[in-house]
């Protein structure tokens, strides 16, 4: 559920939807959820002063049956060199 509803946002906000990927790692109770992006777009995500991954933080925490077990981190996609 949670995977789903930051797969969508993410890409409502980018240009590329098709590059963005979230993947989800559990450490015991822990849940990290890592949003991969271009690149080019990864400040869109960020937002001014932070804002925007700020609520999505705030989004999958209050989406969260224990909001201090998860974790939102964003990543750059990798070029192929």
């Amino acid at each position: 559920m949670i995977t789903d509803s930051l797969t969508n946002i993410a890409k409502s906000l980018v240009n590329t939807p098709e590059e963005v990927k979230v993947d989800l790692r559990e450490f015991g109770k822990l849940k990290i959820y890592t949003i991969t992006v271009n690149p080019d777009e990864y400040g869109q995500l960020i937002g001014r002063n932070g804002k925007v991954i700020k609520a999505l933080r705030v989004l999958g925490a209050s989406l969260s049956d224990n909001p201090t077990t998860v974790r939102i981190n964003l990543a750059k996609v990798k070029e192929d060199e």
